[in-house]
């Protein structure tokens, strides 16, 4: 009992530890770490050899069950421990239960020569770590399609291993082609995690790339609103510099009684203050860069854009995210006011309010015609029907690391999108 009892210490540590690494979605409250610690040690009964004080229970719970049923602690642990969605959690949770399973199962043909040795799980220190090292999870928030969907078939694939195979490969050792069988099956896993391995790097590295561009782009929005700047300075300095001259200017037409005169001047004149009126100041400098560029786009479109919000309150949210949820929105509600015959009825707005924890913000635009849905997701009228509702999906994945929440909502005159992101609280803070 009491190598039983090591074993389970060191499997749950192991689990602890493999998954520490991993960033937290904001901050995780003492209690939540608390009860994700009591959530781990729910592993135990996989190890203590409860088939004999509890034999219904383990007859119960059989390798498919004890299989589901480590996934779904670890799922558990990371939703609380790590403020992780359920579906990355989930994700993660099959990747590393696999991995768990085909080492258990190479490790147990290895020795299936001389019986199974108890101690085995010592093997666990040198193959688990290396394959963690390998696996990109320390800043996982969404997971591709294609990603899900491959770790599911080799998942699926896992679990008829460890209900077929394992059993008759370990429980029944008198086989006249066992070596050949070991040999097969220790190919096949290690296959399995190889193959887990390489998909996991695929995925982290295509979401490495996407977000240096985004990287990119957020560098130049704040470069080019730097510059912008500069130059409202420079003509506010010029203006200054000049008044006098003008209200002389203006004076003397007065006297003559020139009042087109008057008129064209005076209009020329706020033209040119016009240009520097409209800066904007939400709180967070990446969003001022953003929606400052964002604004002189829509100028140029003669779209009316106004900015009422306090971006404080989320000051934790990273640049990359900040530029994709913004940049992606407010491209989407260009494109559709740039649609609109009348100059007149083009507007955006970007509202925020704050209430009861959460930072609510509206991006509204006007639109001509019909909205239509493919599924969710609002169609685009890009050339590629494939990419229909990319930049929503891809508002919400970022917002999903931060437990936001999109909506989306359409009537006769307005297209609106809301977003409602958690304020972190005293206590997590």
């Amino acid at each position: 009992m009491g190598v039983r009892i090591f074993l389970a210490i060191l499997q749950i540590g192991l689990s602890i530890w493999i998954f520490s690494p991993i960033a937290p979605n904001g901050t995780i409250s003492v209690r939540r770490k608390r009860l994700s610690y009591l959530i781990i040690l729910a592993l135990s009964p996989l190890f203590l050899g409860l088939e004999t004080a509890y034999p219904a229970l383990m007859s119960w719970m059989g390798n498919a069950a004890q299989f589901l049923y480590r996934v779904g602690i670890y799922t558990l642990y990371l939703i609380v421990s790590k403020g992780k969605s359920w579906d990355v959690s989930l994700h993660i949770s099959m990747v590393i239960t696999s991995i768990f399973t085909a080492c258990q199962i190479i490790i147990q043909a290895l020795l299936s020569s001389v019986g199974v040795n108890p101690l085995y799980n010592l093997l666990y220190l040198l193959v688990i770590p290396l394959a963690y090292k390998i696996l990109p999870l320390r800043t996982q928030n969404v997971i591709l399609l294609d990603l899900r969907l491959s770790v599911t078939l080799i998942f699926l694939c896992m679990l008829y291993t460890k209900t077929s195979f394992f059993k008759v490969t370990i429980s029944s050792p008198v086989n006249t082609n066992a070596d050949s069988f070991f040999f097969y099956l220790i190919l096949l896993h290690a296959f399995f995690i190889a193959f887990l391995l390489l998909m996991e790097r695929y995925g982290h590295r295509l979401q490495q790339i996407e977000a240096e561009y985004t990287q990119q782009k957020t560098s130049e929005f704040l470069q080019n609103s730097l510059e912008s700047q500069q130059a409202a300075v420079r003509e506010l300095r010029s203006i200054h510099h000049d008044i006098k001259n003008h209200l002389l200017m203006i004076q003397q037409l007065a006297q003559e009684d020139h009042a087109p005169s008057v008129s064209h001047y005076t209009t020329h004149l706020l033209g040119q203050m016009t240009s520097c009126d409209h800066y904007i100041d939400t709180g967070n400098r990446y969003l001022n860069a953003l929606l400052d560029q964002k604004y002189r786009q829509a100028t140029a479109l003669q779209i009316h854009m106004d900015v009422a919000v306090d971006f404080r309150p989320l000051s934790h949210m990273q640049p990359v995210d900040i530029c994709t949820i913004f940049s992606n929105a407010l491209d989407n509600a260009m494109e559709a006011c740039e649609k609109i015959p009348s100059h007149d009825t083009r507007s955006i707005s970007i509202k925020g309010v704050l209430s009861a924890g959460y930072l609510f913000i509206t991006i509204q635009n006007t639109y001509c015609g019909t909205v239509t849905f493919h599924g969710d997701l609002p169609v685009t009228s890009k050339s590629a029907p494939h990419r229909h509702g990319m930049g929503l999906s891809n508002i919400r994945k970022a917002a999903a690391g931060y437990q936001g929440i999109v909506k989306t909502s359409v009537d006769p005159e307005f297209f609106t999108l809301t977003l409602m992101f958690p304020i972190p609280s005293v206590e997590d803070t």
